[in-house]
């Protein structure tokens, strides 16, 4: 929807391709989704090797997304239109913060989320040498941090929580 706003207040080419590429990974992703889920419904196990392939597939859908919705904000940016831009920021926060809350527990994946989603718009923005341009990329730069920061916190504490289960198991059956 804020491709289509963009494209048709901007008229830009480039966004309209972008908006393409987002709609064309919304539609593939979820088919993904279900193909892995009739993967799991099967009775035979995951081996160690098939889930590392799923998991790179996931990885590569989630990149992909990222970077389509980072070059988007970039772009947003870059045309100078202030709504759009807020739009297409907004769209890259709000996916950032999801980022943090359902790929913690795959630190790698997490981070290569954050930096595809959060690099495109600082470099446009740093690019850009007035003060408000230097005042968001010091927005995005304190925000990429601190959603690694809330991986790495939020890992910490799963790995305990695990830790400290596996550590009650032992005493029970002990």
């Amino acid at each position: 929807m804020v491709g289509a706003i963009t494209t048709y207040e901007t008229g830009d080419k480039v966004t309209a391709g972008l908006t393409i590429a987002g709609i064309v990974i919304a539609i593939v992703r979820p088919f993904e989704i279900i193909a892995f889920r009739r993967r799991l419904a099967r009775p035979l196990q995951l081996a160690r090797a098939e889930a590392a392939s799923w998991e790179r597939r996931y990885i590569v859908d989630t990149v992909a997304t990222a970077l389509v919705l980072g070059v988007f904000a970039a772009r947003s940016i870059v045309l100078g239109d202030a709504l759009c831009s807020v739009m297409a920021i907004g769209i890259g926060f709000g996916f950032g913060a999801g980022v943090v809350a359902r790929l913690a527990l795959r630190p790698f994946a997490a981070l290569l989320d954050l930096v595809a989603i959060a690099a495109p718009a600082a470099i446009a923005t740093f690019m850009q040498p007035d003060l408000r341009h230097v005042g968001l990329w010091l927005l995005i730069l304190m925000d990429v941090v601190a959603s690694f920061e809330m991986v790495r916190l939020s890992f910490n504490a799963s790995i305990s929580q695990v830790t400290l289960k596996r550590q009650f198991e032992q005493l029970a059956a002990a």
